[in-house]
Formats: C-alpha cells, sequence, structure tokens
C-alpha cells in the first residue's frame, strides 16, 4: 500500500464519512461541513470506488477545480479522473475557444457518453454554458472500418459538419484535405493526422502519418472520430449552406468558427448542460453550493450586459437564456439525481443554495474536522522543532514531496528525525490535519511556501510537433542541395505508370521547375537572408552558377572561420574556473522555489551546472519565452558562483527590469549570506560610487546594473559569471565590452527572442543553446491582431478587459505626446481611471505610478516602451501597441509578453493609421508577430526575424 492509500484510509476511518455514504445511498442527499484541503479529493476517491458510480464535482472556479483534479489523479489514477473545463471565452465575444480547450472539453463530453467517466471536475461557468444536446453530439462521431463503402464528397462534407478546416494541406488539429483518392485529416486525440484512401467507393487503408515528412508511421484496421467543436451540424446542412447558407462559409465550404455560440440554438433548439450528459445514477458534488450560486448569478448578469450592447450591433442573436444557465436553471436540473453538498461552514445558505432543501426530513449535516497547515518558509529550525512536537504528541506525520529528489534532500536535512516521520513522493495540494484520527499530512511545497501548482499542459495542442521552425509558405525562397535557390511554388500531385506522388514544386529563372518528392523533402531547405536583407538572385537550372556559388561561399567560411578561431582560441585553450558540485545550501535554495519547476526549466538548469562544473568557460544561451522562468535559472547559477566563492554580475537594459531583479533576487536568497547590490539611475552618483568599490573589493557578490555596469571603472575582485538578460537589448559597442570579459569567466545570456547573430551562432554550435519551450501551468496563447486605430476598437478592447476584473497596457513610445494621448483616452473612457510612466519622469514619481497601477488603483496604464522588460503583472492581461508599425519585431514580442502572464486569456492589439499604407518590411513583421502567436514561438520568432534582417556577420563591425 502507498502512503496516499494509508493517508486516504486514516481520512475515510472518520465516523462522518461512513454516515455520509449512508445518507446518500438511503436518501440520495448528503450534507458534509468542515471537509478542505487535499482530504477532499480522498474522500471524493473513496465515495467513487464504494458507490461504483461517477461522480460529477462542481467548483467555483478554474484554479480551484484543478487543484482537486490533481489530487483526485494521485489518489484514483488519471484514467479515472476527467476536466470538463470552460472555454475562456466570455459571453458574446466574436471568438472561438483555444484548440486546447476545446479538444478537453469534446474528449470530456465522449467519455460522459460512453457511461464510465470516473469522477469529472467542472466548474460552475463551465456548467452554466449551453451546448448541444448528448443526442446531437453522439450522431456527430464518425467511425471509419477498412473495406466499408463511402463516397469521398460525403465524407468531405461530414468532416466539415464535424468542424474539421478543409485546407491545401494537413498541418494542424482540426484540418483536413481531400487530393485524388486520398482523405487527410487531424483529429482530437492523436499524435498525428490519419489518411484515409479511397479505391473507388471503398476504403482500402487508414494510415497514421507523419505531417513534417508526410511518411506513414502506423496502418489502422478501424478509427473513431470525434467532432472537432461544439456546433454541430449535418451533412445536409452543409451541402445548403455551400449554396446560400445560414451561416457564415468560407470559399473551401468550412464554416466560420467565429462567435461560434450565436449559432447554437438555430441549430440545436433546446440546447443542453453538461449535466445532462452526467449519468442520472451518479453524484452530483457542489461545493461550496452558496458559492456557486453567487458565481452563476454573477455570470449570468454579465451575460445580460454583454447581450445588451451586442443586440445594438445585431439584433437577431439569441437571448442570454438561450446560451447560458443561472443559478435556478442550474437547480432545476438537479431535481431527482442524488447531490452531495460540501461546505467548509455550516449555515442556511450552504444548504439552500442552488434549490437544496434544509427541511426537518433531511439528513442532518455531517461534520469532519479538517485543518489547513502552516508553512515555515525555509526555517528548518522552527520545522524541525514543530515536527518533533507533533511525533511527541502521537501524531502519524507523513511529509510528502513532489519528486524522489526533493524527498532525498529533506531526509537528508532533517537527519535523524526523518525516522519518525512516513516520508514519500506524492504531489498532494495540500497537507492537513485530523486530531480526531491523529493524523498529519505535510507537503514541501507548504514547508517552503512554494507555490503548489503543477505542471499540467492541455492534453490537445494546436497542430504538429514542429520539427523545422522555418516551414515553407508558397512564394517563399527555397535552396536545393543541387541545384540551388528558387522560389517554393506549393505541393502538386504528380502521376507516374498510374502512382500519384506528393512533390515539392520548385521554379527558377526562365520560369524551369524541379519537382521534389516529398521523401526527399530534405534536400531542400528554407533561404535565410543575407546581411542586407535583398531577396537571393534566382539561380538557372543546367549552369554552373551554383556550383560556382558553392566554392566561393566555402571560401568566404575559411576566411571568416580563421578570424572566429581568434575570438574563441582563449576560450578554448585557457582553462578556467570549475565550480563545485551542489552543496546542501544550493538544493535548500532551489527546494524553496515557490513555484513548480516545468520540464525544460529542470533541463536548462542541468545544462547551466554541467557547463560550471567545468572548466571550460561556459557560453550558454537560454532562449525561453516572456513568463517561461529563466530568471529562476540565473538566480541558481549566480547563487552557485558565490559558494564557489566567486562574484556574479547582472546585466539588464532598462532600470526598472533592474530594480525587479534587485528584488527579486534578494527575495530568493534572503536566507543566505549574500551580498546583492543594483548599478543604475536610481542610485545617485555616491551610491554608485560606494557600490563600485565595494564590489573592486569583493564585498559585494551579485551586482544587477544596466549599462552602467560596462563602464570603465567598474571592476570585480573576483568575477566568475555574467548574466546578460535580454541581449538582443545591447548593441555592439556594448558586446566589445563583453568580450574583454568574456575570456575567463561562464557566461549565460538570457532571451525570448535572440538577435540572428546570436541565434546563428547557437544553431551553428558557436554556444551552446537552452530552449526553455514548456508553457507554466495553463498558460494560454496571447490572442494578437493587427487593427486600424480608431476610437470604437480602442473603447471596445480596453472595456472588455476592465469588465471582466483586468487591468491595461496602452503604450505609446513618443514621450511628448504621451499625455495628450492619456487625456484623449479619458475623454473616450471617462469611468475609467489612467495613469502615465515614461523614463523621463521624476524617478519618485514613476515608482509611484508603478505601485498604484500594481495595487489597482487605476485601470489603464498609458506608457512607453518602459513596461517593455521584466514586469511580472498576472491582472494585466490586454494591451494595445499604437503605431505598432514603427516597432522591431523583438520589441513588439516582448511587450506582448507582459500579458498573459495568469491562466486567464490575454489578448495583444497592434495598432496601425488608419487607410495608411505600411512599408514592405513593417507589413512583415506584424504579419510574423500576429503569425507566431502559439505559446512557445519566441524562438521561431527568432528565425523569422534572421530571415527578415539577414543572419548577420558573427564578427566585425559590419554586424
Amino acid at each position: 500500500m502507498n502512503l496516499v492509500d494509508e493517508i486516504r484510509d486514516r481520512v475515510v476511518d472518520d465516523p462522518a464519512v461512513g454516515g455520509l455514504l449512508e445518507d446518500l445511498l438511503r436518501h440520495r442527499r448528503g450534507r458534509l461541513a468542515g471537509l478542505a484541503c487535499s482530504a477532499k479529493a480522498m474522500v471524493l476517491a473513496h465515495l467513487h470506488r464504494e458507490t461504483g458510480r461517477p461522480l460529477l464535482a462542481i467548483l467555483s472556479d478554474r484554479e480551484e477545480a484543478e487543484a482537486l483534479l490533481g489530487d483526485l489523479e494521485i489518489c484514483l489514477g488519471e484514467e479515472r479522473v476527467l476536466f470538463f473545463t470552460e472555454t475562456e471565452v466570455l459571453p458574446y465575444d466574436r471568438r472561438s475557444p483555444h484548440v486546447g480547450l476545446l479538444g478537453e472539453r469534446i474528449t470530456a463530453l465522449s467519455r460522459l457518453q460512453s457511461g464510465d467517466p470516473g469522477v469529472v471536475v467542472t466548474t460552475a461557468r463551465a456548467v452554466a454554458g449551453r451546448i448541444p444536446p448528448p443526442a446531437a453530439f453522439a450522431a456527430a462521431r464518425l467511425s471509419l472500418a477498412r473495406g466499408d463503402e463511402l463516397d469521398r464528397d460525403d465524407l468531405a462534407d461530414r468532416l466539415i459538419a464535424m468542424g474539421f478546416r478543409r485546407e491545401r494541406l494537413v498541418e494542424e488539429i482540426g484540418s483536413f484535405a481531400v487530393r485524388g483518392g486520398l482523405v487527410d485529416f487531424y483529429p482530437f486525440g492523436r499524435r498525428n493526422p490519419l489518411r484515409v484512401e479511397l479505391h473507388g467507393d471503398q476504403i482500402e487503408s487508414i494510415r497514421v502519418f507523419d505531417p513534417v515528412t508526410q511518411r506513414t508511421v502506423d496502418r489502422l484496421e478501424r478509427v473513431d472520430v470525434l467532432p472537432q467543436r461544439e456546433l454541430l451540424l449535418t451533412p445536409e446542412a452543409v451541402a445548403g449552406a455551400r449554396r446560400r447558407g445560414p451561416l457564415p462559409i468560407r470559399p473551401s465550404g468550412a464554416p466560420s468558427l467565429e462567435g461560434i455560440e450565436f449559432w447554437l440554438p438555430r441549430f440545436h433548439p433546446a440546447p443542453a448542460s453538461v449535466l445532462d450528459y452526467f449519468d442520472r445514477a451518479g453524484i452530483v458534488v457542489l461545493d461550496e453550493p452558496a458559492r456557486l450560486e453567487e458565481r452563476l448569478d454573477g455570470s449570468f448578469a454579465a451575460a445580460r450586459t454583454a447581450h445588451e450592447e451586442a443586440v445594438l450591433r445585431d439584433s437577431a442573436i439569441p437571448r442570454p437564456e438561450e446560451l447560458y444557465l443561472d443559478a435556478s436553471a442550474v437547480g432545476d436540473t438537479l431535481a431527482g439525481r442524488t447531490v452531495l453538498r460540501i461546505a467548509l461552514f455550516e449555515g442556511e445558505s450552504a444548504w439552500t443554495a442552488l434549490g437544496g432543501d434544509a427541511s426537518p426530513e433531511m439528513p442532518a449535516p455531517r461534520r469532519i474536522r479538517v485543518i489547513s497547515q502552516e508553512t515555515f518558509r525555509g526555517s528548518f529550525i522552527v520545522l524541525k522543532e514543530r515536527l518533533q512536537s507533533l511525533v511527541d504528541a502521537g501524531n502519524t506525520v507523513y511529509l510528502l514531496c513532489d519528486n524522489q529528489g526533493q524527498r532525498n534532500r529533506l531526509e537528508e536535512m532533517l537527519e535523524d528525525l526523518a525516522d519518525s516521520l512516513r516520508l514519500g513522493v506524492a504531489p498532494l495540494r495540500n497537507g492537513f490535519s485530523m486530531p480526531e484520527q491523529d493524523l498529519v499530512v505535510l507537503t514541501d511545497h507548504e514547508l517552503f511556501a512554494r507555490s503548489a501548482r503543477r505542471y499540467r499542459a492541455f492534453r490537445y495542442g494546436g497542430g504538429a510537433p514542429i520539427h523545422d521552425y522555418t516551414a515553407l509558405r508558397r512564394g517563399d525562397y527555397v535552396v536545393h542541395v543541387s541545384h540551388g535557390v528558387g522560389r517554393y511554388d506549393g505541393i502538386h500531385l504528380l502521376s507516374t505508370a498510374g502512382i500519384e506522388s506528393e512533390c515539392l514544386r520548385i521554379r527558377y529563372r526562365d520560369d524551369d521547375s524541379i519537382y521534389v518528392p516529398i521523401d526527399q523533402i530534405n534536400l531542400v531547405q528554407k533561404y535565410i537572408g543575407g546581411e542586407s536583407g535583398e531577396p537571393p538572385v534566382v539561380a538557372k537550372l543546367g549552369t554552373a552558377q551554383w556550383e560556382k556559388a558553392k566554392t566561393r561561399a566555402k571560401k568566404a567560411i575559411e576566411k571568416m572561420a580563421s578570424a572566429l578561431l581568434e575570438v574563441h582560441a582563449a576560450r578554448a585553450t585557457r582553462t578556467g574556473h570549475a565550480f563545485p558540485p551542489d552543496d546542501e545550501w544550493q538544493r535548500e535554495m532551489e527546494v524553496s522555489f515557490i513555484y513548480e519547476e516545468t520540464p525544460d526549466q529542470r533541463r536548462a538548469t542541468d545544462h547551466v551546472k554541467e557547463d560550471m562544473l567545468s572548466a571550460r568557460p561556459m557560453d550558454r544561451l537560454i532562449c525561453g519565452d516572456v513568463g517561461y522562468g529563466k530568471t529562476e535559472v540565473a538566480i541558481r547559477a549566480a547563487f552557485k558562483a558565490v559558494n564557489g566563492g566567486k562574484q556574479a554580475a547582472v546585466l539588464v537594459p532598462t532600470t526598472i527590469l533592474a530594480l525587479q531583479h534587485l528584488n527579486t533576487f534578494r527575495e530568493r536568497l534572503r536566507a543566505y549570506p549574500v551580498t546583492i547590490d543594483m548599478l543604475s539611475r536610481f542610485r545617485s552618483t555616491r551610491e554608485q560610487k560606494r557600490i563600485v568599490a565595494r564590489a573592486r573589493a569583493g564585498q559585494v557578490d551579485i551586482v544587477i546594473g544596466t549599462h552602467r555596469l560596462l563602464s570603465k571603472d567598474v571592476e570585480f575582485k573576483d568575477l566568475g559569471l555574467v548574466i546578460v538578460d535580454e541581449e538582443q537589448r545591447f548593441g555592439v559597442k556594448h558586446k566589445e565590452r563583453f568580450k574583454e570579459i568574456r575570456e575567463l569567466v561562464d557566461v549565460l545570456t538570457l532571451t525570448a527572442t535572440p538577435i540572428p547573430r546570436t541565434l546563428n551562432m547557437a544553431l551553428t554550435g558557436l554556444k551552446e543553446i537552452s530552449v526553455i519551450d514548456t508553457p507554466p501551468p495553463n498558460k494560454l496563447p496571447i490572442v494578437t491582431e493587427v487593427v486600424e486605430s480608431n476610437e470604437d476598437v480602442i473603447r471596445k478592447a480596453i472595456l472588455r478587459e476592465v469588465q471582466r476584473g483586468g487591468q491595461v497596457f496602452f503604450v505609446h513610445n513618443r514621450v511628448q505626446s504621451i499625455d495628450g494621448v492619456a487625456s484623449r483616452l479619458r475623454e473616450i473612457l471617462p469611468e475609467l481611471r489612467f495613469d502615465v510612466a515614461h523614463g523621463q519622469m521624476p524617478e519618485r514619481e514613476l515608482e509611484r505610478v508603478m505601485m498604484d497601477f500594481l495595487e489597482r488603483r487605476s485601470d489603464v496604464l498609458v506608457s512607453t516602451m518602459i513596461i517593455e522588460s521584466g514586469l511580472d503583472l498576472p491582472n494585466v492581461n490586454t494591451i494595445l501597441i499604437n503605431r505598432a508599425d514603427t516597432f522591431g519585431l523583438a520589441q513588439l514580442y516582448q511587450l506582448r509578453g507582459r500579458v498573459g502572464r495568469s491562466n486567464h486569456r490575454a489578448f495583444a492589439y497592434l495598432l496601425t493609421p488608419e487607410g495608411a499604407a505600411l512599408r514592405d518590411d513593417a507589413r512583415k513583421r506584424l504579419r510574423a508577430i500576429e503569425e507566431f502567436s502559439e505559446l512557445g514561438a519566441g524562438f521561431r520568432l527568432a528565425m523569422r526575424d534572421m530571415e527578415i534582417r539577414g543572419a548577420g556577420n558573427f564578427l566585425g563591425p559590419e554586424q
């Protein structure tokens, strides 16, 4: 028996749980007060196992739901737990849910209809949204088997009805393509797309293929396909819509996905809720019913308000009652069901909300005493004393860790006391105690005040895994290894000896073409431009031009390599400092991280440590999206350097980021004798001189600074590590200063969008690179739109965010006119609170403005690019960038990264002048930033930047 099972048996041994089970079976009603923390999951798992019935647990918000979900997965196993999530789409918002959310919802509905869903976790908002009735969903499933009779056009109509988009090539989930007797489609729940091969009207084969190479990786006898969206049509409706249609139809015949909720009542006159999918013999669990009722009524009121505004644009849109349920309607759906109500505190509202009954005939509420646990914030003396007192009092104390490494570290730190504890690995959300059971459960993240959020990615992403960061588009320049530079002209079907095969067509000079079979795609690469950014010269087939060009390139590479050797010879031949292995302090500090590391974050940390243990000086690039945890990797590296007797310098581009890093480093390392200071304009001249003198004397361990750190007077007694944050913000002269430092010290470079030369050096092996590509838990892609600026667009975008409880950045990068822009915004939105921030403000005033915004005393911050770096404000989830066409690609990416740092969907509006024609390079930048809006897009965006700007000379003043 594992530790979680042991703890569960102790929890459910409480008489209240046994009585509750009897109430549910006899009266179909149960009420339990006092249940909290991870004990809640253990009680629900026990009820599911003992009754053999499915459970549907409804919680107030998504964060609480995901906490319960994680604990249930530990108690029951992931295969027995299901999540029906929210769509993250506000009422009457003409946007579609993220494909990952949609995939989870549709898969959950399918499992619910299977009759054996296990335990289902959902939220008030998810329950309130109306969806197609179960019969329509069941009818929309598609089953295919080898040998079935099937018309190709009927299959295409069926796929469109299910929500697939018709495309020329299948690359993303939800797309399909028809070419001759082949029908490709990419459904939810599969790592790779499927290819149905028809011989006449009969299915000859069903194959799984790699979307990158197009090669078959498996063969299937049959396959079941789920709908790809919640607005379900019939093939007949699609055929009719193609002719005149009651809903928007794309040229391909696929219905538009924008504003899908507006069409739901038209195609499903009696829409349902997720409760209609749930087995009536199951148990519905209402967690804190009074809060659920409040949340449901609040959401419905917001829908009414949104409808009042939307109906002014379109009088035909459905009423809120047709799209959403209020608390009363949800209560009605519970009639006749077995319902369990859980409340932390007793009170009449806890039992009467959502149609509950507090009459004397009902079983009295059962009471269980579960107490949440304290945290110790890394104080091991207090922790040991507290643990010893708990053991001495006769308690069984369980100490649960997120992974085996942390368990081993804690066992080592607690020394002899560990033998008196039940130590194990089980990442429960919360510890708790039950005095009547002499039971105490502690978790490592609570001991050290770490966030309990566990890494949990969407089961279904937005498309195929990206093996090639520079995927081809028609018209792109490409290089064939034997024929040179040409232009890609799409995928074409060629018939040879009666066999059709897919080929890439490449056009050359004088309209000559070659065809490259898909299985020889390795012979073709996308062209990455040179320094000029000018388009390349297209080669002429049948000449020696390409061979001569390759010969010239080889000579240029040899010349460049000799210069490159001069720079890297010192680092390669001279011995640097090999730092010692991790000690107890290093392990303690890392364990105290308040968030759960992502796999990529742990991998990047390991890479950095391996480099620092080597005598060869480190030169590593950490490339990761904004908010993906690069700073924590840097803090661990700096601490390791200080532990090894060396100093560390942290170079950042702005004073605000320097101040934030100072606070972050000091907070993370406050338990250790590490001296940290800052050099920036926030320090007076006298203070700067004092800090420089102390750094030279070795009295400061870590110095964080802006460009001031590169001044000639700044010296270190024993510098061992240089960390460069946002390297793309520093110019060539600054990097020449780096070269004076880099011969022997370890260098760690952090960036979301590396400049072309740095990226090129990393890709060619001159720098080591670690990519943090795993998003933090529940992070959603930022919706990015390029729109012409007008007052109506601005007003709606800002109001939309403020009405859902958030705040807004409005970026205007001209100090001279920023106050006028703020005044105009106040006229457009007089009901909101605005403030202004820019780099020329006095330090004290700037600090006051930022604190007011942080503490939500203003709704909109109108600022210059001073917010570009480092700010972490989870409540700000909309940004508007004025004159976005004047910004660089990396700047736009960094600014967009200021939002979307919580688990709510964020929006970035790139405003361009109304009616103005944009320059070609500006249009390319805006197209790129809009195109690369998925999570982890920074690396791909940098590759596009390299394409637009050129790869850059590795060395010399030309770069």
